[in-house]
């Protein structure tokens, strides 16, 4: 139990310190700094969101050591697309200097609406995790 919770608290952390260094590395400290002012709700909901699929996946794995392919697969594709949702929103700082500025506009006008999808496959990985749990303690 310990094992999955210290997994846990790291993932988060780590999501959060990726967030910083690449938002800091593209924009500056004090974009960084009021975009955290702005969406820290939002990041924090996705980090925590990944930090318990993490513990979760880490006790399922601790309870049955072979996990089924299925298991490992929709955690993957879901954290992967939380992940996505979760920095989609740098593309608006990166893809005008590449010469999308059409996609740049529209990923900066639908930013909260990435966020809530992110936080939406958080929930559906954790409810589904959390199942997988329950079977393997049966």
């Amino acid at each position: 139990m310990k094992k999955a919770f210290f997994w846990g608290i790291f993932a988060s952390a780590a999501l959060i310190l990726f967030y910083a260094i690449v938002v800091e590395n593209i924009s500056g400290k004090s974009f960084l700094i009021n975009q955290w002012k702005t969406y820290g709700v939002f990041l924090s909901a996705l980090s925590i969101g990944f930090g318990i699929q993490i513990s979760l996946f880490v006790l399922i794995k601790q309870k049955h050591r072979a996990m089924s392919a299925r298991a490992v697969t929709t955690t993957g594709t879901t954290s992967t697309a939380a992940m996505i949702s979760c920095c989609t929103h740098y593309f608006v700082n990166v893809l005008p200097v590449i010469g999308a500025t059409g996609v740049a506009t529209f990923v900066a006008q639908y930013q909260i609406q990435f966020f809530w999808v992110g936080i939406f496959l958080n929930a559906f990985g954790i409810i589904y995790l959390w199942r997988q749990l329950k079977k393997t303690t049966k």
